[in-house]
């Protein structure tokens, strides 16, 4: 009898456990993430000037990273981090982005188009006029994720 009230007691905290604590950290963490990826910049147009692809350009975005629903980090040519708080509004399309959490001033604020796997940004970054074409790459593009890891290979691949 005594044994079975401490099994009966054990059961009754590890479900209060999972339903109050462990359950909506699992839930809070599998929530879609409005145009969640990794995305590649392929052109970028500043003030109707078109920046190539040169290591020295500080100003041109090299990738930008979606894997949050309050923040994304931009990576530049001189591969600079910088992360940026973010507002994106679905319904109106547009992308808002702040240098701290709680400033009103915008850093730049676009609208965005998604076609498929690549995103159309048009809009400005302080007072420069920018549009931006971004291929994107999801977390299912990393062979990583698609083929069985082990931590232990004899081949890449285990061939």
């Amino acid at each position: 009898m005594l044994i079975s009230l401490k099994t009966v007691k054990g059961f009754l905290i590890a479900f209060l456990l999972y339903t109050f604590f462990l359950k909506p950290l699992i839930n809070q963490s599998t929530e879609k993430v409005p145009l969640e990826g990794v995305y590649a910049t392929e052109i970028f147009v500043l003030n109707n000037d078109t920046l190539p692809l040169n290591p020295m350009n500080s100003a041109r975005w090299n990738k930008m990273y979606i894997d949050r629903d309050d923040g994304i980090n931009v990576v530049t040519n001189e591969n600079q981090n910088s992360f940026y708080y973010s507002r994106i509004d679905s319904l109106q399309k547009t992308i808002a982005l702040y240098q701290n959490h709680y400033s009103t001033n915008f850093f730049a604020i676009f609208t965005y188009l998604l076609k498929k796997d690549t995103l159309f940004l048009d809009g400005f970054i302080q007072s420069d006029s920018v549009k931006i074409i971004f291929s994107r790459k999801t977390k299912k593009g990393y062979p990583l994720l698609n083929r069985n890891f082990h931590w232990i290979n004899e081949y890449p691949y285990n061939r």
